[in-house]
């Protein structure tokens, strides 16, 4: 009888255990579908106002760590500091500020 009510419980707690993994398993796609929606809410929200969307600071700040300190002999990076002289091409970069200019600076006076 006492091996009936093992056979039972262990039955039963594989059975719940299966059950609470199921709903981690739901719950953690269901936190991962909401910030899906809220990233390409924002995306379209930033779209709608003309503006171009923008990684977040720390993504930016990942990169440049991983590439100057985790990789640093891997090609595209920068070295500290350079003594050689960069002959560039000059061109017109044109405002896309979706038709929203600033005022006129007005010169600074002494008073």
């Amino acid at each position: 009888m006492n091996d009936l009510f093992n056979a039972l419980g262990r039955l039963f707690s594989a059975v719940l255990g299966l059950i609470f993994w199921l709903f981690a398993a739901a719950l953690g796609l269901l936190l991962a579908g909401v910030v899906a929606v809220l990233l390409l809410v924002g995306v379209v929200w930033a779209l709608l106002r003309g503006r171009r969307p923008v990684r977040p600071v720390y993504v930016h700040q990942f990169q440049t760590y991983a590439r100057e300190r985790v990789w640093p002999g891997r090609r595209g990076a920068t070295p500290a500091t350079t003594d050689e002289v960069v002959d560039v091409q000059v061109r017109e970069v044109h405002d896309n500020t979706g038709g929203h200019s600033l005022p006129p600076a007005t010169p600074a006076t002494d008073r």
